[in-house]
């Protein structure tokens, strides 16, 4: 079976079966960072004003229907769902998100039963891997041309896994 991996801890990369896939446009990987991180179909409108805020509303869809087709050039057509509404991620493939395995990992521990400020011998691995997981803030070294609300978004993101990482 085909595992596509998203990671977005550090530098952003996406690799189906262990092959790193180039990204063809600059909007596509915010497209598939948000999409893997909200974990959920949005709406068309929803992504086209995340990713071009600036346009207007038919260009900016028009703009996400190109970004679209570009990544299902890529070999994304399987993973990526679409109507005429929403667009989303399959995750009735075998898709896998660092970030969602971070916050996983940690939450694995919290819930264990003990003091959150006490580790337990059955915690230390999980929190050894969602270590080794961190390779650094949320989308090290991405940056679009413009400022946009994705990127306000990705500095949420980016503080609030830091605080994870540092206090887990």
């Amino acid at each position: 079976m085909s595992q596509l991996s998203i990671s977005l801890l550090g530098s952003p990369q996406i690799t189906l079966d262990g092959i790193p896939l180039t990204i063809p446009t600059s909007r596509a990987m915010p497209l598939i960072a948000y999409l893997a991180i909200i974990g959920k179909a949005q709406t068309r409108e929803t992504l086209a004003s995340l990713l071009w805020p600036d346009s207007s509303h038919k260009h900016a869809l028009a703009a996400l229907c190109t970004t679209l087709w570009r990544l299902k050039s890529t070999g994304l057509e399987n993973w990526i769902v679409l109507d005429r509404s929403e667009i989303g991620l399959n995750y009735h493939r075998n898709i896998e998100v660092d970030v969602v395995k971070f916050k996983t990992l940690l939450d694995n521990c919290n819930t264990h039963g003990h003091p959150y400020s006490r580790i337990c011998l059955f915690c230390t691995p999980s929190l050894t891997e969602a270590i080794e997981l961190y390779r650094g803030e949320f989308m090290t070294g991405f940056n679009l041309s413009k400022p946009l609300p994705f990127d306000d978004w990705r500095m949420l993101q980016s503080e609030s896994l830091e605080t994870l990482h540092l206090n887990p």
